[in-house]
């Protein structure tokens, strides 16, 4: 559903791509009984997560899902 490719990282600046798979995405969603748009917002996060360093951790679900409730 999302791949993300850091590039380069420090305080001052996140670099890297994200490659969204639109036909993944709307599965989930149809399997989730959420929007395709909800679903999207989801993995933006999560993939903007990794750009930014996180591995997947309690840590970084727990922080994915703080920023999906704002």
């Amino acid at each position: 559903d999302i791949l993300s490719f850091s590039y380069e990282f420090n305080k001052d600046l996140m670099e890297g791509d994200l490659v969204l798979c639109w036909g993944i995405i709307k599965k989930n969603a149809k399997d989730d009984k959420i929007k395709p748009e909800q679903e999207l917002r989801k993995n933006l996060i999560h993939g903007c997560l990794h750009l930014v360093g996180m591995k997947h951790s309690k840590e970084m679900f727990k922080l994915q899902a703080e920023f999906l409730e704002q």
